[in-house]
């Protein structure tokens, strides 16, 4: 096994994989807002492709054991994604704005990026943590984190220069951005392909039941932590899907400035990531996550203070 070549094969997949992140991710609103969708329509598409995304991932490892390989079954989900973002992008092509067909298309498109999005992400996982010696995973992972978020804030930016580029033809636009995308996560892909793979080894000890897991609540602080971040998850998808559709829709704002909204956050985490490393290193994880989570509820009550 190339050690040393897998990592840095999983370097150049996560910089293309950033390009495809920055181009789309934040501009899937956007374009079904282009294309017609209405707040329902929103709604569904955020909670389809997460529920659906969650129910598969309980059979992540199963899939994984079926097709005899994590790399495997990581570059077959890549690629199927990677054809629907292609598939996407050539929507309007098809379908009128408006079209009901075309929105339910939309929607189911993003169920199979999410189911996609879930099966690869507990296997890179996994894999990665077998590839990255222990005493190295802080510098990898910081090192390949920087990289990629920089490569993503720079993808954004480019995004949003074209949707404004693009104004009086967007669908236009948000066809290029997504034809792109899908290409380049083809890119991430092939890299991934190149890396070497780890036999998939399971002990009995490591299977367990939801049910198992969640009765360790009293004694184990993973689990706890899970229903934390379940519960954090619960309140911000009722109002996140609708933050973008507030902005452009009701608050007119232009598509240049609605891009330097979504990366201000991303800006300013990649700058106060160091600090508050520093910070859980002195006090500890869980005091940092207490301390920070009451200041959670301040962001959505900060939008009630204008609407110009």
């Amino acid at each position: 096994m190339n050690r040393e070549r897998s990592l840095k094969m999983s370097i150049y997949d996560g910089l293309f994989c950033a390009v495809t992140n920055g181009l789309t991710s934040n501009y899937v609103t956007p374009f079904a807002l282009a294309m017609g969708a209405k707040d329902f329509a929103i709604g569904l598409m955020s909670a389809i492709p997460s529920l659906v995304g969650a129910l598969v991932e309980l059979k992540t490892a199963d899939i994984a054991e079926a097709l005899k390989s994590r790399l495997r079954t990581i570059v077959l989900f890549v690629s199927i994604e990677s054809g629907v973002y292609i598939l996407l992008g050539l929507l309007p092509l098809f379908i009128r704005p408006g079209n009901q067909a075309g929105i339910v298309i939309f929607v189911l498109m993003m169920g199979l990026m999410a189911v996609c999005s879930r099966i690869e992400s507990p296997n890179w996982t996994s894999l990665m943590s077998e590839l990255v010696e222990k005493t190295k995973y802080g510098d990898y992972f910081g090192y390949r984190g920087s990289l990629t978020r920089t490569v993503s804030i720079s993808s954004v930016f480019a995004a949003g220069l074209i949707l404004t580029l693009f104004t009086k033809h967007v669908l236009a636009g948000f066809m290029l951005l997504f034809i792109a995308g899908g290409v380049f996560r083809l890119i991430s892909c092939y890299f991934i392909s190149r890396m070497d793979d780890v036999p998939i080894s399971t002990k009995e000890e490591h299977k367990f039941s939801y049910w198992k897991f969640i009765r360790r609540y009293r004694v184990s602080n993973f689990v706890k932590f899970v229903v934390f971040s379940s519960a954090i998850n619960f309140s911000v998808a009722i109002a996140s899907p609708f933050f973008s559709v507030y902005m452009l829709r009701d608050l007119h704002m232009s598509y240049s400035l609605f891009t330097i909204v979504n990366v201000s956050a991303a800006i300013v985490g990649l700058g106060t990531m160091r600090f508050w490393g520093k910070m859980a290193d002195r006090l500890g994880n869980a005091r940092v996550i207490k301390f920070t989570t009451y200041f959670l509820p301040i962001v959505p009550l900060l939008w009630l203070v204008s609407q110009n």
